[in-house]
């Protein structure tokens, strides 16, 4: 999971986590939330649960542009396959040539077909050249086995794992590129992810800095429902919130049309 950042809040009160959470407590008079509000120690007790759900809650409702990012992995020559911290989604793969003078947009794929076309096991086998096609892979063990090691699989005698990626599958997924590369080569792998994790007090992600207001109102939301069982408050706050973020929406969509026609790129048929 991304490290969440910390800047200097000296100014702008509320915009980092330890305001936020000030704001909740006061407006939902939920101090037990905080281990000593009467002495002033805002720490902590149980508040920040609720932030970091208001923050995912959002985050679902509206993909804003922080949620948008790269990650680079180096591929080694006779490799095929990369992981990395668990996005929402990867909707873009390039590769750098060897030189690093040239980016390729590779070819999305389905696994299925990857699979098919790729069939020497393991597949790292295959003849290495220059990677064409990605595909985002399953590669985890289902539930019944989720904690069974590569080693104890293969003392079983199974064998065909290699695409299996043997960590936590909670906050690991991995791709495939095939070819494997035949020199060391650099992936740059565009997707959306989840607002970094607000943990510390200095903690800031986007909906602190921007939207401070509608997190402390999403928040609430979140302790309407796990507190007070209270569906009807919480549909109410949610009402309220769905009409900033069609604001939020109504500028990004803005944005979005002043650029070029079809943005986005789907999937092909293989």
């Amino acid at each position: 999971m991304p490290t969440a950042v910390t800047i200097s809040t000296t100014s702008g009160g509320s915009k980092n986590l330890l305001g936020i959470r000030q704001a909740v407590v006061t407006h939902t008079g939920h101090y037990e939330l905080v281990n000593d509000w009467a002495a002033g120690d805002y720490s902590d007790n149980g508040c920040d649960d609720f932030i970091r759900a208001a923050c995912n809650w959002l985050d679902e409702l509206f993909p804003h542009r922080n949620t948008k990012g790269w990650i680079y992995k180096v591929l080694s020559a006779g490799e095929c396959i990369v992981s990395f911290d668990v996005s929402r989604y990867i909707s873009q793969v390039w590769i750098a040539d060897e030189s690093g003078a040239k980016r390729t947009l590779l070819e999305p794929v389905t696994e299925t077909w990857l699979r098919s076309t790729y069939s020497a096991v393991p597949i790292t086998s295959t003849d290495t050249g220059t990677p064409l096609y990605w595909a985002p892979l399953v590669g985890t063990l289902a539930a019944p086995q989720r904690t069974t090691s590569e080693a104890t699989l293969e003392s079983a005698g199974a064998v065909d794992m290699d695409m299996m990626v043997f960590s936590d599958p909670l906050i690991t997924q991995a791709l495939c590129v095939m070819p494997p590369t035949d020199v060391d080569r650099t992936l740059a792998i565009l997707g959306s992810w989840r607002s970094v994790e607000l943990v510390n007090n200095d903690d800031v992600n986007f909906w602190t800095l921007n939207n401070p207001r509608i997190l402390q109102r999403a928040t609430r939301r979140e302790i309407e429902l796990d507190l007070h069982r209270n569906r009807e408050e919480a549909a109410f706050l949610a009402q309220d919130i769905m009409i900033d973020l069609k604001r939020l929406e109504q500028a990004a969509t803005t944005e979005e049309a002043a650029g070029p026609a079809k943005r986005y790129r789907m999937f092909s048929r293989k």
